[in-house]
């Protein structure tokens, strides 16, 4: 008889400082804009503004509270 792996495997979540975070989401969307807003006569910046006004945005959509004494799953 054999013992098959676990189909899941908990794993500990990283954090980081909230603080951190909302700063460097909103340094990337004002980076962003100005990238935009500069590259207009040039396609490179233009595209690197979008890129980097997409990862701010994915970057400020994960910030949540965690409140003492209160559990969460992360999937």
């Amino acid at each position: 008889m054999s013992v098959s792996a676990p189909l899941r495997r908990d794993l500990p979540a990283r954090t980081i400082n909230g603080f951190a975070a909302i700063g460097a989401g909103l340094a990337g969307l004002a980076l962003g804009a100005l990238l935009l807003w500069q590259g207009l006569p040039h396609p490179g910046w233009v595209v690197t503004g979008l890129l980097v006004k997409a990862a701010s945005i994915f970057v400020l959509a994960g910030l949540y509270m965690q409140q003492p004494n209160e559990a969460r799953i992360l999937t």
